[in-house]
């Protein structure tokens, strides 16, 4: 059991790396189509791996839309409103009202899945909750409210919570690799199309450096992130997973400071300890 919660961190650390690589980037990415390009090129990489591994063989059945609106509530609208939420509100905030998709994933998947609750899941949300506020030194000083933003926010955790608890539900249809192939293959259709229809074509001068954000976070972090987080879904329900990724925020303000050669921060670290003991006494 506790192997999928190493999966699941693990897959957040590999999402880690996806600010420092974005922000680096930034001046040459439209969100939508960069949300829809990172997940093709990750769902190709996928398909490729599969298809050499076992063969392709995706069966049409009620799932396949579950795994759909899973997608597309998630990794599609539920990343784009986290991206406006961080242009308002700065990535401190809106990482800590985002987050609260801890509780939505939680709630609902012991109202509508029969999930483990009680005292130690609510005490071990609560740690891990408050090891990102910890963590993001959110403070008076970055806390000023833009209702825009706020809104934003909220829309990305109540999305990113129902995304979650349906993948478990589609997980009942597929296996964790073909369900993350038609949810990323999903994303990057839609999102792909309707951002070249909304925000219109990427300027040449531009394109190079979308297809390397595109490659760098969309290898790492949708195909092989997602993979992981589908797999400790199966293994260990929605509970333990979505907590366990509560590392995020803190590992790539970690890994955003490794790169650029900053000194962690002992907040970072008690956060860090925290969120660890959170998944701790999940476990009592």
């Amino acid at each position: 059991m506790l192997h999928g919660v190493f999966l699941a961190i693990l897959a957040s650390l590999l999402w880690s790396l996806n600010p420092a690589i974005i922000s680096k980037y930034s001046r040459d990415i439209k969100p939508l189509i960069f949300s829809g390009l990172r997940a093709l090129i990750g769902s190709l990489f996928l398909i490729i791996v599969v298809i050499f591994i076992t063969g392709l063989n995706i069966e049409f059945n009620p799932g396949l839309l579950v795994a759909v609106i899973s997608a597309l509530l998630g990794p599609g609208l539920g990343d784009t409103f986290y991206t406006q939420a961080v242009r308002f509100l700065g990535g401190s905030l809106a990482v800590v009202i985002s987050y609260t998709y801890i509780f939505v994933a939680t709630g609902l998947s012991i109202l509508f899945l029969g999930e483990k609750g009680g005292l130690t899941t609510l005490i071990g949300s609560i740690l891990a909750f408050t090891g990102i506020i910890v963590s993001t030194g959110l403070t008076s000083r970055n806390s000023v409210k833009n209702s825009k933003g706020v809104l934003y926010a909220a829309c990305a955790a109540i999305l990113w919570g129902l995304g979650t608890v349906l993948i478990r539900i589609a997980l009942n249809y597929y296996n964790f690799t073909y369900l993350t192939v038609i949810r990323l293959l999903s994303v990057g259709v839609v999102f792909t199309s309707t951002g070249l229809v909304v925000e219109g074509k990427v300027d040449k001068s531009s394109r190079r450096n979308l297809l390397i954000a595109a490659v760098l976070t969309g290898i790492p972090g949708l195909a092989m992130g997602a993979l992981l987080f589908t797999y400790a879904i199966w293994s260990v329900g929605v509970t333990a997973t979505v907590i366990a990724t509560s590392l995020t925020p803190i590992l790539s303000q970690w890994t955003t400071r490794a790169i650029s050669g900053e000194k962690i921060q002992l907040n970072i670290i008690i956060g860090a300890l925290l969120v660890t003991l959170g998944i701790i006494v999940l476990y009592l």
